[in-house]
């Protein structure tokens, strides 16, 4: 049917020219950059949570890289690996998001007998400028990989390195 529209002529001219061309010679022509894979990671500092809802809905699954500790040859290692953020959407959390100290993936405190039930939060960088406008929320994110494991059960995995990383840290 468009075929036939086309060779016919059957459709009505533009009015006036809006397509890739300069208003005038001199004008240069630009072309919007390549969309690459890099363009959906998320950097938790300086990512915005409007930017983050954005791309989102554009991107589909964004994803991070985060910080897991790994035993190679009987030696603790730091490696980063990927996260693929499937579902996440806004969460009211239960303190204020300056108390969480600084951006990235946590978790709400809870007693250690809840520890799988727990809510995984990220906290996204223009957190200070939320709180001052009176808003107050975080990313909860619902379903995630890790680079290398099945798809959607990376929560507790994260959950575990976030254990890890708390046991870890030294109390004051």
């Amino acid at each position: 049917m468009l075929v036939d529209v086309i060779k016919g002529r059957s459709f009505v001219p533009p009015l006036r020219s809006a397509g890739w061309y300069p208003a005038t010679e001199s004008d240069p022509v630009d072309y919007a950059g390549k969309i690459s894979k890099n363009d959906s990671r998320i950097d938790w500092a300086s990512s915005d949570m409007d930017d983050l809802l954005i791309r989102k809905n554009v991107f589909g699954e964004l994803w991070c890289m985060m910080p897991f500790e790994v035993v190679r040859g009987g030696k603790k290692e730091i490696v980063e690996r990927r996260v693929i953020i499937h579902q996440m959407d806004l969460h009211q959390p239960n303190r204020r998001l300056s108390d969480y100290g600084k951006p990235g993936l946590f978790v709400e405190d809870t007693a250690a007998d809840d520890w799988p039930n727990v809510d995984l939060l990220a906290l996204t960088g223009d957190f200070k400028d939320l709180e001052s406008r009176g808003l107050h929320s975080v990313l909860k994110i619902n379903s995630c990989t890790v680079d290398g494991g099945k798809k959607g059960k990376g929560r507790m995995e994260i959950l575990n390195q976030l254990q890890k990383q708390t046991d870890s840290s030294p109390t004051s």
